[in-house]
This record gives C-alpha cells, structure tokens and sequence, in this order.
C-alpha cells in the first residue's frame, strides 16, 4: 500500500557512520533510530544556536533587541528541523548545552524495512533516498479486469480473495481504485483492492482469484449490509462508519455510502431476466428470441443482452417475467417464420 509507504532521505549531507538496519525486511518502530550521520552542517547549525542562546544570555537592552535575538534562537531551530533533527533532539542538544557532530535519523511509521540503499562509511547528498519502510499491516491487490467487466466494479465493493499461498483462507476486501485507463500493452483495466495483513501472511509479489459481484446494469445501486446506510472514506475504503466525520488516517471527509451507489435496503435492487442461452439467435445485429404466445404460436422479439453466466444469459430488455422463450428448434421455427 504506497499510502503507507516511506522514503526516508537524507536531509543533510554528511558521511553514514553507523547503520542501525542491517537487512530488507527487518521490522523497526515508529522512532526507531535507523542511520547516524555525521553531518558538519548539522553541527555548525548546532553550535549557531548554542551561540544566539548564550548571547541572549548575557545581553541587556531594550525589548526589540531582545525580541529580534528570540527571532533569531527560533529560526535557528527550524533550521536545525530542515536539516532532519526532531524538536525532542533540539531540546535535549539545548539541554545538554554542547552540539554534536553526528545525527541519528529515525522512522517516521512502524514497518518493514523494504530497501536499505546504504553502507556504512558511505557519502550521502541532501534529498537522497536511505530507506524505505512500509507499513504492511495492509496490502494490496491489483487485478487485471477487461474493460467491460471494470465498467461494472465501483469503489468500495466487496471482494473476496484466495491467496495461491493461502488456498484455504479466503480474505475479505474492498476496491480501493479502478485505473480510468486502459492498459494499452495488455487491453486490461486494474483494480486495487486493499486487504487487511495483520498477521503479516500476504507477501507482496504472490498470486490470488478475485471473485466480485457486480450489478448487472453499470448505474445499477448495489446492496452491501456492511455499507447500507453508512460512511466511507473515499481514500481507504476500510474505513466505514455509522455518521459523518473525517477518516481515522487521512484528514478526508467521510462521504455517504448512498453517493457512491450503494442502497440503504435491499429491497431496492432490481432483479434481473435470465434465459438460457440457446434462447438467443443472431439476426443481422440485433439479438431475438421467440416467445409463445399461444399453444404452437410464437412471436419474434428483439432482445437487449447483458452478461453472460455460464449457460444463462441477462435480458436488459425485450422479455418479461413469465415469457415463455422457444430453447429448442429455434432454428426450425426460425425458417418456418421466414
């Protein structure tokens, strides 16, 4: 999941001079110290501080010079944080009253370190990339659809997954994002689907089948329990609520479940005509079948087709619900209409 994904650059330039990660896919915590730099800006940044401190200290006179030297110690500070140092180190090199050469460079998320780019006693430049660190508590899957199918499948629809590697464990998920374009090598449209990893099972490069229910119209509402009536954040679709309020780990708005197309009740959905599909002739290009509409008599309709499934076909238009359809000899009756 690339939202929960960190790169860690080197704000400073300066020389590795201890790696703390010796290995991709160790695990670190939040604050965990990964690379100590030695940095001669830092530690002239440092000393400049010190310096404004000790002058302020001593100085008196009237309260706009004092003012502009307390200007000064802050923008000192913020530059101490430009250059990768947190306010609690600030603090406690202020305390200790002595500047320091080196600088440890810690991990903004818990995770699992997924690139380490460094070596120690290595030269690093400002702005380039150390380590990399991902949150694998969530993960995610893309799949390939064919445009036709995408058409059908909205963000934050139910999904369920078998893991090549998990054949017996079957995962719950939702669409997270369906790519408005189509894959121009491949002619596929991909899917992300976002799954709960807690227990750190799904290893990102691994295969699975998707199975997800779709409507059989494109605009069609789609009945979800778990959504009916709820919130969801439009960024992480895992995060579903019973009112209006902002999402736990972005500062996104949580938007009405209604708005994306999903029904409050079930009772809402429309269902759907199927006939087999040996009911179906082609007649130039239009779809017919034949309908009886008195013992031996049938009548010829034009049909509007939706999906096929497997030996069934959906009728968008054209038939009603108790049409009786001629599934056999429909090429006899075919010549004797002609």
């Amino acid at each position: 999941d690339e939202t929960r994904l960190s790169r860690i650059p080197a704000e400073t330039g300066g020389r590795v001079e201890q790696l703390f990660v010796n290995f991709t896919g160790q695990t670190v915590k939040q604050g965990e110290p990964l690379v100590k730099l030695y940095s001669p800006d830092v530690y002239a940044a440092q000393t400049e501080l010190l310096t404004l401190k000790q002058t302020r200290g001593r100085s008196t006179g009237r309260f706009a010079l004092t003012h502009v030297r307390d200007a000064l110690i802050e923008g000192a500070r913020e530059r101490l944080i430009e250059l990768g140092m947190s306010r609690d180190q600030i603090a406690a090199m202020e305390a200790k009253g002595r500047a320091e050469t080196r600088i440890s460079v810690r991990s903004p998320q818990a995770g699992t370190v997924t690139k380490l780019m460094l070596k120690e006693g290595q030269y690093v430049q400002p702005g380039e990339t150390l380590v990399e660190v991902a949150d694998l508590s969530h993960v995610w899957l893309i799949t390939e659809l064919f445009a036709e199918d995408a058409a059908l499948v909205r963000y934050g629809q139910h999904v369920v997954a078998t893991i090549n590697s998990l054949a017996d464990q079957p995962l719950q998920g939702r669409v997270s994002f369906v790519d408005p374009i189509v894959n121009p090598r491949t002619k596929a449209v991909e899917a992300r689907i976002s799954l709960p990893n807690h227990e750190g099972n799904l290893r990102p490069g691994d295969e699975a089948t998707v199975m997800i229910t779709v409507p059989v119209r494109p605009h069609d509402p789609i009945y979800d329990e778990q959504l009916a009536g709820k919130w969801i954040c439009p960024e992480h679709p895992e995060h579903i609520s019973d009112s209006p309020g902002t999402c736990a780990r972005s500062p996104q708005s949580l938007v009405p479940a209604l708005s994306l197309g999903y029904s409050a009740e079930p009772e809402s959905i429309e269902h759907s005509i199927v006939v087999p599909r040996s009911a179906i002739l082609r007649a130039g290009d239009d779809s017919v079948a034949y309908v009886e509409i008195a013992a031996g008599e049938f009548e010829l309709r034009t049909v509007i087709l939706g999906p096929r499934l497997g030996d069934r076909i959906v009728i968008l238009r054209g038939l009603q619900e108790g049409d009786a359809v001629a599934t056999d000899g429909n090429f006899l009756i075919d010549s004797q209409m002609q």
